[in-house]
């Protein structure tokens, strides 16, 4: 699934920064940071490692680029389709409620807090861009034409 969201989400989130002289590499790493960090933060198990939280990163930014556009998944063997700013309050609320109860019931090895964390990039990411913050602030060493 992770591999599937960043086709996906990553070549339109690749498409929007590009327009804005910013580079895909920074994007990922931050995702990767600062998801593997709420993981830390939150759960009680060790470490993590997967793609997960930067997919849902990608996910969080195309959503708020595209809020109407038309996703779909899979919760069981059940398709669902709505619109990605929807979808995005779904697995938000999902991340929110594994990780409160965390512990407490048995099911799926799911990294919810490293979700929660990713999402919460790719928002924190898409506000900071929307405003300029990331296009005006920047170090030189950022700029997508240095590379």
């Amino acid at each position: 699934m992770n591999l599937y969201g960043w086709v996906t989400f990553g070549t339109s989130v690749t498409r929007v920064l590009q327009r804005n002289r910013l580079d895909l590499r920074f994007f990922v790493l931050g995702a990767a940071i600062v998801s593997s960090a709420a993981f830390l933060a939150l759960s009680k198990h060790g470490g993590c490692i997967g793609l997960s939280g930067v997919t849902l990163a990608l996910l969080a930014f195309d959503a708020r680029v595209s809020p109407n556009r038309q996703l779909g998944m899979v919760i069981g063997f059940i398709p669902i389709r709505m619109a990605a700013e929807h979808l995005l309050i779904v697995i938000s609320l999902m991340s929110v409620l594994g990780v409160v109860s965390q512990g407490r019931s048995p099911g799926p090895n799911v990294a919810h807090a490293t979700h929660l964390g990713g999402i919460l990039f790719g928002t924190v990411y898409y506000e900071m861009m929307r405003r300029g913050w990331l296009t005006i602030h920047r170090p030189a060493l950022f700029r997508l034409n240095n590379w």
